[in-house]
């Protein structure tokens, strides 16, 4: 993990796209490749595709049982946490998910995180 003093994490519970503050935290935040084009579904902007992409291939190679995993995962679990509080506030049920999600083991929890990124949002 960076050596630098660590700035502040906090998540208000609007969408995935406050996970990108994960790279205060990394020891390694990829870089978009040369190139980069949106081919994935649902994203529906390049700016998100981006973002996506960052966020997923950062969470692929944490190092697994690190203590920047542990850190990683103590992030995702407060996202998940606000995320859900939002949701019940609205009245939604899916807030049943981010609780069960934020419930996990911390690998478990990292790797359902990913695939189901652009869905996480209030």
């Amino acid at each position: 993990m960076k050596n630098k003093r660590r700035k502040s994490i906090r998540f208000k519970g609007w969408d995935w796209t406050e996970l990108l503050q994960l790279e205060h935290v990394a020891t390694n935040w990829p870089k978009l490749p040369k190139g980069f084009k949106n081919t994935n579904y649902p994203i529906h902007s390049d700016e998100d595709a981006k973002r996506a992409y960052l966020i997923r291939e950062y969470l692929k190679h944490v190092e697994i049982g690190s203590r920047e995993e542990k850190v990683v995962a103590k992030y995702i679990r407060r996202f998940l946490t606000v995320l859900a509080q939002q949701d019940k506030a609205w009245g939604r049920d899916e807030y049943k998910v981010y609780r069960a999600m934020a419930s996990m083991d911390d690998f478990s929890m990292l790797r359902w995180v990913s695939p189901n990124l652009e869905f996480m949002w209030t």
